[in-house]
């Protein structure tokens, strides 16, 4: 074990996430000191004092000297580090990151909501998060995917705090580019640039975007003055009377399936001009604008075909969204909770869904929701915004869009407090009667939601009000069984390959692989446990060198 020396400052998970650079501008040097200056007991080698810091668990403590010993070696290290040494290095962080993460999923709820109720952040989940930034930035792609949360975070804390617009910068690109990067290595480090990638093509999206806004505004203000000038210049021409007539005879009809969602802005709904400025920021050529529909699949048949292949174990799923479908020409109302066990694809069928029929997506994670904000809030708050309903079809301008929430009866919240609950807003949105004339607190205005699909995810019923249950169709699923296998397997393996960057033909197994995952997986299960298996041998089939490549 290297020799305790003292700590020297450090960045925050937060500045690492901005510019700055890690200590030692490495992995294993930032990671030591982290580790040494929030838990000093790791050098004084005080067991009791560091089994008191992490709250009296034997098992966080021994994974926390595990993770410092694993830095201390490379930290210690005479004669440099090679290849393999680096190789072996990241394996164990991965490792320590899975193990830290199930951790920390085992910390009883009530810890968590108190945590989140006061603002303060668990130092074991700024580890996480720093380990994770490490992983990224050792080429771990799946460590990348789940990054962009971390991101996100930071990037929603205090508008005063230092960095917050290089993150908000940073979470824009990584949404653009849909949390891919291009391998770049730092100079004279090991390591990728992944967060700065992310950055630079968020800052250059605002740029173009300050450059348009610009450009429209100089426009607008010339035309106005030519028109002024023009105004001035001439008399103005005395109205024909066919000139009504002419005008109701050239406005085209709306195109079917379309929809007034968002009603013309009038001074009566909007109130003061602060108000009408920010509705029509929000909502743009929405505003009294028949939006389309979006038509339903022309091959019914053919379309849940593909979803049954894809989802082998879920068929029910495809045949209750089409029977809810059944006679329209484009998508309408509809309300389905998929209930059944975790990590059998009930979130990933969603998007399927959307992507397959062209209709705008959003998700909703109802684990997350402590109060009502999902129907947006009042126009007269200073936080004030668009519910995700209506955000979602103004930014499509669409009339019909597929909302997805997740874990619905994970909702939490109260109606005694200001606050409400998610399950309230949805008991509107989910009415036939309500949701065509839902009030808006936003933009104070009644819009017409009745258009729209909702698919709802659950574990369980338990936690969802009667009422709820009676505006929605359950369907239950089941996990995927062991004849499910052959369908599930290339799906899988294919994304498995492309988080590890790998070609595709990677992810063909041959015998022996396919008979060590039948056994493995067994009677089947989770589709998680299914992933996390055939990474396992794809990661173990890459680090052997005589393994030919497909």
């Amino acid at each position: 074990m290297t020799n305790a020396r003292a700590p020297s400052a450090h960045p925050t998970t937060r500045a690492l996430l901005c510019r700055a650079r890690p200590t030692g501008d490495s992995a294993h040097r930032d990671l030591y000191e982290h580790l040494v200056t929030g838990w000093p007991a790791l050098v004084l080698l005080d067991r009791p004092a560091l089994v008191e810091a992490v709250g009296g668990s034997e098992v966080m403590a021994e994974f926390l000297r595990s993770t410092y010993l694993t830095c201390a070696e490379l930290v210690g290290a005479r004669h440099g580090i090679d290849r393999v040494t680096r190789r072996v290095f990241q394996t164990r962080l991965l490792t320590s990151e899975v193990e830290l993460e199930r951790l920390l999923a085992l910390r009883p709820a009530e810890d968590i909501e108190l945590d989140l109720g006061y603002g303060i952040h668990d130092p074991l989940d700024d580890l996480n998060e720093r380990l994770l930034y490490h992983l990224s930035s050792l080429g771990d792609r799946s460590a990348t995917v789940r990054l962009r949360p971390v991101v996100a975070r930071h990037a929603r804390q205090d508008g005063n705090e230092e960095g917050r617009a290089a993150l908000v910068a940073t979470l824009l690109g990584a949404e653009m580019l849909d949390g891919y990067v291009e391998p770049r290595f730092v100079p004279g480090t090991h390591r990728y640039d992944v967060v700065g990638q992310w950055r630079e093509a968020g800052e250059e999206y605002i740029a173009h975007s300050v450059l348009a806004t610009r450009e429209r505004v100089r426009d607008a203000i010339v035309e106005a003055r030519a028109s002024a000038s023009e105004r001035e210049a001439e008399p103005p021409p005395r109205p024909s009377p066919l000139a009504g007539f002419r005008k109701a005879a050239a406005v085209e009809p709306a195109p079917p399936g379309s929809v007034v969602v968002f009603p013309a802005l009038s001074k009566a709904s909007a109130g003061k001009p602060d108000n009408q400025r920010d509705i029509k920021a929000a909502l743009g050529d929405a505003l009294g604008a028949a939006l389309p529909g979006v038509p339903v699949p022309a091959d019914w048949d053919a379309w849940e075909a593909a979803a049954v292949a894809r989802w082998p174990h879920m068929a029910d799923v495809p045949r209750a969204i089409r029977e809810a479908q059944a006679g329209r020409t484009h998508w309408g109302a509809m309300r389905l909770c998929l209930v059944g066990p975790a990590g059998i694809g009930k979130t990933a069928i969603g998007r399927f869904v959307a992507e397959s029929s062209g209709l705008p997506f959003a998700r909703y994670n109802a684990d997350n929701a402590t109060d009502n904000s999902f129907g947006g809030t009042s126009i007269r708050w200073n936080s004030g915004h668009l519910g995700v309903v209506p955000a979602l079809l103004a930014e499509r301008m669409r009339a019909t869009g597929l909302v997805q929430i997740d874990e619905i009866e994970k909702a939490s919240g109260h109606r005694g407090s200001n606050g409400g609950r998610l399950h309230d807003v949805l008991h509107g949105l989910w009415d036939d009667e309500t949701s065509s004339r839902w009030a808006c607190p936003f933009s104070a205005m009644t819009l017409d939601l009745s258009h729209v699909a909702y698919l709802a995810t659950a574990n369980s019923l338990n936690g969802i009000p009667s009422s709820l249950r009676d505006r929605m169709r359950v369907v239950e699923v089941s996990a995927p069984g062991s004849e499910h296998l052959a369908a599930l397997l290339p799906q899988v393996a294919a994304q498995a390959c492309r988080e590890q960057g790998l070609d595709p033909a990677w992810g063909a197994l041959d015998g022996v692989e396919w008979q060590a995952l039948r056994e493995a997986w067994g009677q089947g299960g989770s589709i998680r446990r299914l992933q996390h298996l055939v990474s396992t041998i794809l990661r173990a089939r890459d680090a052997d060198p005589s393994t030919p490549r497909h």
